[in-house]
């Protein structure tokens, strides 16, 4: 698979041997996850010099960001070389951000090793690191040249790590793709069971629904990326506050089950939207039974990438399969998260 953004084309392939002649005769610094050596196997190349990395948003952050500049600087990479994240999503943010900034960009490979990374982190061109506690507070657009997938690797994630994948996979199915949202619906067993042939065409499926946003707007300038953000604005809220010890996919599956409810109560969507939203989630194992407190939720949405003076830009799905956005008024979200019953 291929796809073309502008100038830019990333590659999607299994096969291994492509990537390692993109490396012949470049150096190539590969990232892995810290505990996970096994990951790389397949990248214990004579020539590859390797670094782990603590992986998860605690690892996501300045200390090694430096880190892996001293390392590319002292072994003279240049921009025409190569780094190459294996990992779930927040190596792959780490990474990117690196292989953005150092030297003005390099060759970038990204290796998505849990579901939530295959249809998010590994495409798109959104890269970044957290700082003073703010998730992605600093961040760059620029996108791999490949991707390699490894449905393999799925064999080894626990349930929880399935389970956020398919919140971002459903929310790509509830803003964009009613045939995607049914065929989960049907497929809901063979999800839980990690069935490979499903997952991969989960995964296909929801990085050409990606793409077919991304390539009207690369990095974000016409505000067509905002359907992508469904869920994200609570979602992220709900990460930080609790440290992120909820995983991205399942923050954001809680957060389109709140914003539904948010904008249903302004008005903006049908309320059986919501509970079917709601009900596709309960049926492969994701339930939100906790409420947050609205004013600790709202504070970390005041530093939300998606506002712009007084208003917030956010998507309501107007049936399942289909989203418009908001230019809600910051003043009536407030209000919304006080009032609507969703938070305490």
């Amino acid at each position: 698979m291929e796809f073309r953004i502008g100038e830019n084309i990333t590659i999607v392939t299994e096969d291994i041997e492509y990537l390692l002649n993109m490396a012949k005769n470049k150096k190539v610094l590969v990232l892995y996850p810290l505990k996970l050596e096994n990951l790389s196997y397949y990248f214990m190349v004579e020539n590859f010099l390797r670094l782990g990395i603590k992986d998860g948003e605690s690892g996501k952050g300045i200390k090694n960001y430096e880190m892996i500049l001293r390392k590319l600087i002292s072994n003279d990479f240049q921009k025409n070389d190569i780094i190459i994240g294996i990992g779930g999503g927040s190596l792959l943010d780490l990474a990117g951000f690196v292989g953005s900034t150092y030297k003005r960009g390099m060759i970038l490979i990204n290796v998505p090793t849990t579901l939530l990374a295959m249809v998010d982190a590994s495409f798109g061109g959104k890269n970044a690191i957290n700082f003073m506690g703010i998730k992605n507070v600093i961040g760059t657009f620029y996108h791999p040249s490949a991707i390699y997938l490894n449905f393999s690797y799925l064999n080894s994630v626990d349930e929880k790590h399935i389970l956020s994948g398919m919140g971002e996979i459903i929310k790509y199915a509830a803003t964009l793709d009613k045939n995607l949202f049914k065929y989960i619906d049907k497929n809901s067993e063979n999800i839980i069971k990690k069935d490979l042939n499903v997952l991969r065409k989960l995964v296909y499926r929801s990085l050409y629904l990606k793409y077919s946003i991304i390539k009207k707007d690369a990095i974000g300038k016409n505000n067509l990326r905002d359907i992508l953000n469904a869920g994200h604005t609570l979602g992220h809220a709900y990460e930080s506050i609790t440290g992120y010890r909820i995983p991205h996919g399942i923050a954001v599956a809680y957060g389109l089950i709140d914003e539904c409810k948010i904008l249903s109560f302004l008005g903006y969507t049908d309320y059986s939207i919501c509970l079917e939203i709601e009900r596709i989630f309960s049926k492969i194992g994701i339930r939100k039974n906790k409420k947050f407190v609205a004013g600790k939720i709202y504070s970390f949405i005041e530093n939300d990438k998606k506002i712009n003076g007084e208003y917030i830009r956010i998507p309501a799905i107007t049936e399942p399969g289909r989203a418009e956005i908001l230019n809600l008024k910051r003043r009536d979200l407030r209000n919304a998260i006080y009032e609507s019953g969703s938070f305490r």
